[in-house]
């Protein structure tokens, strides 16, 4: 009996101690497995960096303009006779003095008909010119030629190049950054802008944008065809020295109220650094704070969505 309970004691003991042995193996194997998941799980997302950059910036805003052409006068004949020769067509420019149509009277149809008379001193009495008071544009003619006129009739109607204005169309509510004097530029298709300022604002709105009709004024003579839908573009805020970052590196919630940028801690971390941003270019921003060190690098590429303290690896 004792032989048999004291074997039976050391087999319990025994298999306790196994027990315990192959308990711990696996859960240092089940340990081991976790982690090798939590690792696979989080895996480095793949970044690209840039540097904060210090430069002006400026905000600009652009509205729709027209071309119009004021003081608009008629050339008109100064006295009744055939139109036998037109010089110009509508749309033409003109310079100053160049012809613009010519008249006969009827007297000299007479003096024309008798070869005697042509030989005479009077030969070239009845012929009248008309030449361009200025350098500008025939914007209609209302005569053809060989037609017969009467004194006063308008043949075409004209208009100066240096009466060529641009009316832009802008919001109410900045009508005081639009003041006589404001410096701007006209935008075409394919040009680089030209330099005009604001010579002063229409009191009426425009009926279909409900927008304030601004008059504004090239710095030099430039060809415009009147009606010509273009741009104009106005500076309306300007920081000189800023700290700017590409647009990519800025992120924002729904509404657009909070921003935050991802800061690269080291190599290997990120961190989110919310942003107070300010001017607003194309394709840059201006971060008003916090002063960034001037060798932070902030992610462009694979920060969107990522959490504070994220684990990134930065590729080229």
């Amino acid at each position: 009996m004792h032989t048999i309970t004291g074997t039976g004691r050391r087999g319990v003991l025994l298999f306790f101690l196994l027990t315990t042995i192959l308990t711990g193996f696996n859960g240092c194997k089940s340990g081991n497995n976790e982690a090798g998941t939590a690792q696979q799980a989080n895996p480095a997302t793949a970044v690209k960096v840039t540097t904060i950059t210090r430069r002006p910036i400026t905000k600009k805003e652009t509205f729709p303009a027209t071309v119009v052409y004021l003081n608009k006068s008629n050339l008109s004949a100064s006295l009744p006779g055939y139109l036998t020769q037109l010089y110009v067509k509508t749309g033409d420019y003109i310079t100053a003095g160049s012809p613009v149509f010519r008249i006969e009277t009827k007297e000299h149809a007479v003096i024309k008909g008798d070869s005697s008379l042509q030989k005479s001193g009077i030969s070239d009495l009845g012929v009248f010119t008309i030449n361009a008071p200025a350098s500008g544009y025939i914007t209609q003619v209302m005569q053809q030629q060989g037609d017969y006129v009467q004194e006063g009739t308008a043949i075409c109607s004209f208009t100066r190049d240096d009466q060529m204005y641009v009316q832009a169309y802008v919001p109410v509510d900045m009508q005081s950054l639009v003041t006589p004097g404001t410096a701007c530029r006209i935008i075409r298709q394919g040009s680089k802008g030209i330099k005009a300022h604001v010579v002063r604002t229409l009191n009426e709105l425009d009926p279909v944008s409900q927008s304030l009709q601004v008059l504004i004024k090239p710095d030099r003579n430039i060809n415009l065809s009147e009606n010509l839908n273009i741009e104009a573009e106005f500076t309306i805020k300007k920081v000189d020295t800023a700290q700017v970052a590409p647009v990519s590196a800025v992120l924002s919630n729904e509404k657009l109220s909070d921003f935050w940028v991802m800061k690269l801690l080291n190599d290997t971390t990120a961190v989110k650094v919310s942003v107070k941003t300010g001017v607003k270019e194309p394709d840059s921003v201006q971060l008003v704070s916090p002063d960034f060190a001037a060798d932070a690098r902030l992610l462009t590429d694979g920060n969107y969505g990522l959490p504070d303290t994220a684990k990134v690896k930065i590729i080229k």
